[in-house]
């Protein structure tokens, strides 16, 4: 499920990440896993950025909307998702 959400975010939907956040900004998902007392899919994962001024008016509620859209196609579309999510500058990332 990682996997499929990392492929989709920054390979699909890439020109998306990008428009929002600036030219080869990354989202990295750290963890996919299910929350048992809330019954519903927690997705964890760290935002990338390359671009502050993109960031400061898109905010990070942009990216919890294109994973909500990634999250349609893992067969999964069901099932209530919890985002949380951070971010960083794309100079401090390293790949997990």
């Amino acid at each position: 499920m990682k996997g499929c959400l990392i492929i989709l975010l920054n390979y699909l939907y890439y020109k998306d990440i990008e428009l929002l956040f600036g030219k080869d900004s990354i989202v990295d998902v750290l963890s996919v896993k299910y929350c048992t007392t809330k019954k519903s899919y927690m997705v964890d994962c760290k935002l990338y950025l390359s671009d502050i001024k993109l960031f400061e008016e898109s905010q990070i509620t942009s990216l919890d909307y294109v994973i909500e859209e990634c999250w349609k196609y893992t067969g999964f579309d069901g099932e209530r998702l919890i985002i949380q999510s951070s971010y960083d500058l794309l100079e401090n990332y390293s790949s997990s």
